[in-house]
């Protein structure tokens, strides 16, 4: 999360620029997938907090959604050169679902064979 939040704060001069259009939103998509897959990793491996177990698929994807809107309304007013961007919610939020997709089949296979 501290990655996602540090690189989406910084200036947009300070990052490197790559002549391929919208490749911004395929990084959105990859890290908000690794976010909610590490994220699911981890909760999966905690035991302390039996409540944590309940729906953590459905959670987690609703929390990388909040991270993201958070993020962009970040952007769009605490900072003076990145803005709030519908298309950057949309890949953070498809990224967070596919790795959610993706758990639930490798879950369903885990427990079928």
């Amino acid at each position: 999360m501290l990655t996602i939040a540090v690189l989406s704060f910084l200036p947009g001069g300070d990052l490197p620029k790559v002549e391929i259009a919208q490749i911004d939103k395929l990084v959105h998509f990859i890290f908000y997938f690794l976010l909610f897959s590490f994220t699911f990793y981890g909760w999966k491996k905690q035991s302390q907090f039996m409540l944590l177990k309940t729906a953590p698929l459905v959670t987690i994807w609703f929390a990388c959604i909040l991270f993201g809107v958070g993020i962009e309304l970040g952007q769009e007013f605490l900072t003076t050169d990145r803005h709030f961007e519908w298309l950057d919610v949309f890949s953070n939020t498809s990224g967070a679902f596919v790795a959610m997709l993706a758990w639930n089949l490798s879950l369903k296979k885990i427990f079928v064979q």
